[in-house]
């Protein structure tokens, strides 16, 4: 526990003293083993004025084993699915004790510049950006634009709080005092999952609502105006139609 201690004490030290350019990086007040990190989508890229909100755990086995990193902002990536689980080497076999935070963070911040779609996590993501690349930009750039800005992570933010606050009404069993934090950290990982399956599936059947609605309107556009163009080739309006 005092080398876990020393270790950590020096990330939080490099990451206050020596900040890496896009990211922002803070220890969770009450708790050293959570940082709430934002990462600034870089520049030239469909993530590009986003701001990205990611939260990082250590285990007890840290530094021996990669810490838990997951996007909280919603992304269209192919290597982050939409859980915000993240496909980067240097969370899984790659990972060394001599890696820094500040290193792990730079790779995560890479990763939004270098998409890798032939070693995916989010499959349907990876397919579409395989068949039309520059279509799956152009949703990656409106995704950014509608759930990478401060004013939509403070919702979610709110949201994540508010859940875990009703965790704990007097009505609930109260908490196991066995639990770990890793324990605690799944549970909210799994509530979170099942909060965002919620989210997803309203959001899928408003969007199919609009998409609907869209292609109907595009239809009756098509209609008048093959109509027009009939009437005009055979020399007969409405007027004239209806007089006969």
């Amino acid at each position: 526990m005092a080398s876990f201690n020393k270790r950590v004490q020096q990330e939080i030290k490099m990451l206050d003293t020596r900040p890496v350019p896009g990211i922002s990086a803070k220890v969770v007040e009450d708790n050293t083993r959570y940082f709430s990190v934002v990462i600034d989508g870089p520049v030239g890229t469909p993530y590009d004025n986003g701001k990205f909100e990611l939260e990082l755990f250590l285990g007890e086995d840290f530094p021996m084993k990669p810490p838990k990193a997951r996007f909280l902002t919603k992304i269209y990536h192919p290597n982050i699915d939409k859980l915000g689980r993240i496909c980067l080497d240097t969370l899984k076999d790659k990972w060394t004790p001599a890696i820094f935070l500040q290193t792990l963070l730079t790779s995560i911040r890479s990763l939004l510049s270098t998409p890798n779609p032939d070693d995916p996590l989010a499959n349907d993501v990876a397919e579409h950006w395989k068949k039309n690349e520059k279509d799956a930009k152009e949703k990656a750039k409106e995704w950014t634009r509608l759930y990478a800005t401060f004013e939509k992570n403070e919702q979610l933010k709110q949201a994540i709080e508010e859940e875990i606050t009703a965790i704990n009404v007097p009505n609930e069993p109260p908490k196991n005092e066995s639990d770990s934090e890793e324990d605690s950290y799944e549970r909210l990982e799994r509530e979170n999952y099942e909060r965002i399956e919620r989210e997803n599936y309203e959001r899928e059947e408003r969007e199919n609502y609009e998409r609907l609605e869209r292609e109907n309107y595009e239809r009756e556009e098509r209609i008048r105006i093959r109509d027009e163009a009939l009437a005009h080739a055979t020399g007969k309006g409405k007027f004239d139609e209806e007089s006969e």
